[in-house]
């Protein structure tokens, strides 16, 4: 008897422990399942697109105001127009259309800021320096110090595609040396933000073709979900460093003729390229909310899928599309008709955009009781191919955030060979209120690569935030800012000033604190210390003047700790701000001056003849070169400058290019002085009209856009060219400085290719017609 006790005792103590641990081991699935569709929190943004958008609110100003900015081809790459553009379509080795949606001034970027040497920005590709001013932003605007972030565990995903620069040169310049093929790998586009930032957590840069920043977004938020990364920045650029993206696809006649993608119009006639970068900083949303950081949307779930066998390789499939879509909802864990809209892929093909639209229609469009709108940014700024859907997730975060729908353009009817009544998917041919669905808006952003790779993201509104306490402002906290330059520390105090002046509900206190604790301290530094709003904001002006003013010497309770900080010192502002109950807010990003680095100008090609290159003797490049103005009719330009700064600046490289049409070189001398015997005169180039007479001593040659004569010495060193007392004249467009300008130009002395820094003292006179 008492054995059967014992027994029964034993199985009752082996089933009680085994029912703990069955309940136990559902409890981590159920957990593990939850942590696989925990909500991702996007805690700031950052982005580049046409039309001059630098920011996601230039993004939102650009589709509320309904602007198309595609335009003509850029003048400022060394592409030859003239060469690229035909309109005949059979046409070999050209493009049938000059348009597209591209970037102000990709050559530009501030490698000092970066920590890159000039050589190796010259040979970096522009798409990774874009990339890492949009990351750098992307940190800044989630009000987070970038240099905080120092050894973080965070993640970087970047979408990219073509590495097109340095493709069609026939030589490169000797100072990058090896940096020609590292400088411009793809899996630097990610490495060099984690470098710069100094992140140790995953960093990889994803290519599946034009859902490249989707894939790369999707991939972000399931390491962050797997704990693989704290933090991440996700998502993609794009930059055309040549037009060969615009010959290869006229060649399959997938181009918009006027550049221009009418997403799911009738119209459609083929894609229209831009250019852009855009970057989300991801956070687990437990982990935003316990840390304090703003959150301005959430990313619900999303999937990415192949099409694998199906119409063909390039070709997309209606039923693959329609179970990434699907996939996404079972991420996330959301019924179909909870989505109220989708941004679309909608490259304008006829035949793309009606594939996509019907499997729209098979996933969301039935049993619904509103439509699920339907609509594009391409519409506004092309294609933009691997930063294409972190444009659409940007510009969706921003319709949730002001709560309208805006208006797709170009759509004179909806796209043919889809039957539009079987559903309830519209169009978005007219702005409108976001629907009042009792629940959090949600949106869709679709992207769809040419390699069978698509991607679907599902967006909710971020969860709203109690109200904060009403608390009194503190106005004797300092405001301290920062420059990687003089320059940039003047252009920082304007841009704060404008910020401010446009926001006076902005607390002294919460901007003192974000000054303070949000930006990186750089070694130009001011503070203002005293005074009301009014007499704070005069102080900025007057700072933002340059260095004849100041803000003055720091006065005030934190006159010390504010001196310290002037002087250097690394300041522990959380205890100068304890107890004032002082908030972080949105301000200007940091400043990125903008030098010109770009491989095309320094192409050496072999060529004997030595002409102005394009894009020369812009009033901005002179003033690059470290010149002091002196604005009047007739504007006077003195100044030293290194003699290499000068070459690149006002003279061509070597390659041989023609002048272009918009610049019409008359006549440039110049004494050639060696350390051979006596000087003699050198005609650097000349354009010659019809039936004019070609100067005794020298010999024409044949360019593309005109006759050219040169002359050709032994003596002295062929690279090099000492210039002195000679003038250029060019006529500038109208269109692009506004007026007629004439350009004189005197210099005193010129050497080329003498690697050393050599100085000469450079005058310039400025005409003004």
């Amino acid at each position: 008897m008492d054995n059967d006790v014992d027994g029964e005792q034993k199985l009752l103590s082996y089933l009680k422990r085994v029912t703990a641990e069955l309940q136990h081991t559902r409890e981590q699935l159920c957990e593990e399942r939850e942590r696989g569709r925990e909500p991702i929190a996007i805690i700031g943004m950052g982005c580049r697109y046409p039309g001059g958008v630098d920011s996601p609110e230039a993004l939102w100003e650009l589709v509320r105001a309904e602007r198309d900015v595609v335009t003509g081809f850029p003048r400022d790459r060394g592409w030859k127009l003239d060469e690229v553009y035909d309109p005949d379509v059979t046409a070999v080795g050209t493009s049938y259309t000059a348009e597209g949606g591209f970037l102000d001034d990709v050559a530009g970027f501030d490698h000092e800021f970066f920590g890159v040497s000039e050589h190796e920005a010259l040979a970096m590709d522009p798409q990774h320096r874009v990339a890492l001013e949009v990351a750098w932003e992307a940190v800044e605007r989630a009000m987070i110090d970038p240099a905080a972030l120092t050894g973080s565990r965070t993640g970087v995903y970047v979408g990219g595609i073509i590495p097109d620069y340095g493709m069609g040169m026939t030589g490169m310049p000797p100072s990058i040396g090896g940096l020609a093929k590292t400088a411009r790998l793809l899996s630097m586009l990610s490495g060099r933000i984690s470098y710069a930032l100094g992140l140790t957590g995953p960093s990889l840069t994803v290519d599946t073709a034009c859902s490249s920043s989707l894939t790369a977004i999707h991939l972000a938020c399931q390491a962050l979900r797997a704990g693989d990364c704290a933090l991440a920045l996700a998502g993609g650029a794009m930059i055309y460093s040549t037009p060969e993206v615009f010959v290869e696809y006229s060649k399959l006649r997938l181009l918009a003729r006027d550049g221009r993608c009418k997403s799911y119009a009738a119209a459609g006639d083929g894609i229209g390229w831009g250019e852009g970068a855009g970057v989300l900083f991801l956070e687990r949303l437990s982990d935003a909310r316990r840390n304090g950081h703003e959150v301005l949307a959430v990313i619900r779930g999303g999937a990415v899928t192949n099409d694998g066998p199906s119409n063909g390789m390039t070709a997309p499939s209606s039923r693959a599309q329609q179970q990434t879509v699907l996939a996404a909802l079972s991420n996330a864990g959301m019924p179909a008709n909870h989505v109220d809209v989708v941004e679309g892929h909608g490259t304008g093909t006829l035949l793309g955009d009606a594939i996509e639209v019907r499997a729209l229609f098979e996933a969301y469009g039935t049993g619904r009781d509103r439509p699920l709108w339907l609509g594009s940014v391409k519409s506004n700024i092309a294609h933009t191919q691997a930063a294409s859907g972190v444009a659409g997730v940007i510009k969706m975060v921003m319709a949730m955030r002001h709560g309208v729908l805006p208006r797709t353009l170009h759509v004179d009817a909806p796209v043919p060979h889809v039957d539009w009544s079987s559903g309830s998917v519209r169009l978005l041919t007219g702005a409108m209120a976001w629907p009042d669905t009792g629940r959090p808006r949600v949106a869709a952003v679709s992207g769809t690569g040419i390699s069978g790779t698509s991607g679907h993201l599902l967006l909710e509104q971020a969860p709203a935030k109690p109200p904060a306490p009403a608390l009194p402002d503190v106005e004797d906290l300092p405001w301290v800012i920062s420059g990687r330059s003089q320059e940039a520390l003047w252009e920082g105090a304007r841009r704060l000033h404008d910020h401010l002046t446009a926001h006076p509900e902005l607390r002294t206190c919460d901007v003192a604190y974000s000054l303070a604790t949000t930006r990186s301290a750089f070694a130009h530094r001011a503070a203002v210390t005293a005074g009301d709003r009014a007499e704070r904001l005069a102080a900025l002006a007057a700072l933002a003047a340059g260095p004849a003013t100041g803000a003055g010497e720091p006065t005030g309770h934190h006159a010390a700790v504010v001196q310290a900080y002037l002087d250097g010192a690394t300041v522990r502002w959380d205890q100068v701000f304890d107890g004032t109950g002082a908030r972080r807010t949105t301000l200007p990003t940091s400043v990125f001056r903008r030098e010109r680095f770009w491989l095309y100008d320094h192409e050496d090609d072999g060529a004997d003849s030595v002409l102005v290159k394009e894009g020369v003797v812009e009033l901005p490049a002179v003033m690059m070169a470290g010149m002091t103005v002196r604005t009047d009719n007739e504007t006077e330009l003195h100044g030293t400058a290194r003699i290499t700064d000068l070459w690149s600046a006002f003279l061509a490289d070597g390659r041989g290019r023609s002048v272009p049409a918009e610049r019409t070189l008359r006549a440039v001398y110049a004494d050639y002085v060696t350390d051979h015997e006596g000087p003699f005169t050198y005609l650097l180039g000349y354009e010659f009209p019809d039936g004019e007479r070609v100067p005794d001593g020298f010999e024409t040659r044949t360019m593309p856009a005109g006759r050219y004569a040169v002359f050709r010495s032994e003596r002295g060193p062929l690279q090099s060219v000492i210039a002195n007392a000679y003038r250029q004249i060019w006529a500038m467009d109208a269109e692009e400085l506004g007026g007629k300008r004439t350009y004189l130009a005197d210099f005193e002395v010129f050497d080329t290719h003498d690697p050393k820094p050599q100085e000469v003292q450079l005058k310039i006179y400025v005409g003004l017609e």
